[in-house]
């Protein structure tokens, strides 16, 4: 697996993506689910999914920050219950950054059944240019139909980057050490964004909740522990809320961050859904 790019702004289309239930959402990475976290559930067999999304991206990474435009297209096809696969571009426009692309998957180990939940393993390589993005995933999501038009649904789970949000997660992003060269060094940057006391760490835990309001809206709230390849002050979080005025189409709008800044940001999303299964 290569980069975890993928987790930017990205979020937004899975926010898009996200329909009647978690096995239709595709995360800003790609494999189904919420905004920044993978779900546990795949989509029915022979389901294609087709997602954009755009936000004002914030981003602390080097050379120094910046903000840009960033729209995200993704299609994933559900090769049996179990296995999704798709492929994901990203473009970033107010800066010189080519096109980025990549793939990601997911299979379920486990399907919900009675008491006991969903289990998926997911993955996302998006090797090209600059949101590279390397990262294996593992999930746990649970369902509960509180009424006849409420259904809750929680997840949790852990990852493992090599690559995150362009950064690379085994040193520093800001360690002056490691600049190829030193006199463009910016050390104003250094004092503010690096701290040499940060532990560095490839995995780190997530959880989220899913509540369907009868047909036609869901609401979700995410968060996952910060990664090195994070702004020190972010916390990775979204809320948002998910409109499906056609059972394949949904609307999407979320609030929060994806760890690349430390402000909270707007993100929105469109997806459609093409099934075999009714």
């Amino acid at each position: 697996m290569h980069s975890l790019k993928q987790w930017l702004v990205l979020l937004t289309v899975a926010f898009g993506l996200i329909g009647p239930t978690s096995a239709f959402g595709q995360s800003a990475y790609g494999p189904g689910g919420l905004f920044l976290i993978p779900s546990a559930y795949n989509a029915p067999k022979d389901t294609v999914s087709f997602g954009s999304m755009f936000g004002y991206q914030h981003m602390w990474a080097k050379p120094a920050p910046h903000r840009h435009y960033l729209f995200q297209n993704a299609v994933g096809y559900a090769v049996s219950d179990d296995l999704t696969i798709g492929f994901t571009q990203i473009v970033m426009r107010k800066v010189t950054h080519r096109p980025s692309w990549g793939v990601h998957g997911k299979y379920t180990l486990l399907q919900e059944e009675g008491n006991h939940p969903a289990i998926a393993i997911s993955a996302v390589w998006i090797p090209v240019w600059h949101w590279h993005t390397e990262s294996v995933a593992l999930t746990v999501s649970k369902g509960f139909d509180l009424t006849d038009d409420l259904r809750l649904q929680l997840h949790a789970g852990a990852m493992h980057a090599w690559w995150m949000n362009g950064i690379k997660t085994d040193k520093h992003p800001y360690d002056p050490s490691l600049a190829s060269n030193p006199h463009l060094v910016d050390y104003t940057l250094i004092e503010n964004l690096h701290d040499p006391a940060r532990p560095i760490s490839r995995q780190k835990p997530f959880g989220g909740v899913d509540l369907q309001v009868g047909k036609y809206v869901k609401l979700t709230a995410e968060a996952r522990a910060r990664m090195i390849s994070d702004h020190p002050d972010a916390i990775p979080g979204m809320v948002g809320i998910v409109f499906t005025p056609h059972k394949y189409a949904r609307v999407g709008f979320a609030y929060g961050t994806d760890g690349l800044g430390d402000e909270q940001e707007l993100k929105i999303g469109i997806g459609y859904n093409i099934s075999t299964v009714e």
